[in-house]
């Protein structure tokens, strides 16, 4: 056996074990799926499981994954793969200019962000202007930003709260039964920004912030489709990792109570310690 024929051998056998040992992200599951080894079916659950290429994945059919492999982000649902994938073998492609596949644009720009800086995501509970909240001191003063096109919820213990711009008053609440209030779009357009006072004490600042026409066409779809009622669940979930990256918790807050029975939200939230 020449040196060529030897050094081919030794090149294929060395990325065969290569591809086997390879290993890619699970970035989200969806429903029950498994990775079986040695013929017994382990569960697969949380965020950012990482798992041999080699392995077989098992997906229930409503299941689904949300996998980095080699820096590309998929989707694989349970329904395309009833005898399960090896994700060695997974050629799946994403085509952004395509409207069809307008999801993986929507895939791509939520799973690439920094989702999990628990730094910056603790300040989803920081949104009680009192200041009880378990970050901030009693006499802080709180700076929140609001995208004003989408809803928003505030909380706050006691007392009458007022928000301001300048002289005009765009709303005033007293807390009786509830420790919060919803606000409807378009109300804090003027907050350049707001003041926030509760029982006539400053308390805080909100900021009316302009979304770039990226997030707000990937918002447009993903709301879409919850109207349509096509991947509601998650698409929900998008909206709500869409306003936490942004710094929007207080538009958060309010979508995550508007979408209080999703079981992907709640599990994020577990995952980074919030509920």
């Amino acid at each position: 056996m020449n040196r060529f024929i030897k050094y081919m051998i030794f090149t294929i056998a060395f990325l065969m074990y290569a591809d086997s040992n390879a290993q890619s992200i699970i970035k989200q599951v969806g429903g029950n799926v498994y990775q079986v080894i040695n013929n017994v079916k382990k569960p697969i659950r949380g965020f950012n499981t990482i798992v041999n290429d080699s392995s077989t994945l098992k997906l229930d059919v409503n299941a689904f994954i949300v996998v980095e492999i080699n820096g590309q982000i998929s989707r694989i649902l349970g329904e395309e793969y009833p005898n399960g994938i090896q994700l060695m073998n997974f050629k799946g492609k994403i085509e952004v200019d395509k409207p069809s596949n307008f999801l993986n644009k929507v895939i791509t720009a939520v799973y690439n962000q920094s989702f999990n800086d628990r730094k910056k995501i603790d300040g989803l509970y920081i949104t009680q202007f009192q200041g009880a909240s378990r970050s901030i001191s009693k006499n802080s003063l709180e700076n929140r930003k609001v995208s004003a096109n989408y809803k928003s919820k505030i909380e706050w213990s006691s007392g009458v709260i007022k928000i301001n711009s300048g002289s005009k008053n765009l709303l005033t609440a007293t807390r009786e039964d509830l420790d919060y209030i919803y606000i409807d779009e378009h109300l804090l357009n003027d907050c350049t920004p707001c003041n926030v006072n509760i029982d006539n004490n400053k308390r805080g600042l909100i900021e009316a912030v302009i979304l770039n026409n990226e997030d707000k066409i990937l918002l447009e779809y993903l709301f879409s489709n919850i109207d349509s009622e096509i991947d509601v669940e998650f698409s929900q979930f998008c909206i709500i990792r869409i306003f936490i990256d942004r710094e929007l918790f207080i538009n958060a807050n309010y979508y995550i109570d508007e979408f209080s029975d999703n079981r992907l939200i709640e599990d994020y939230l577990i995952d980074i310690q919030l509920y």
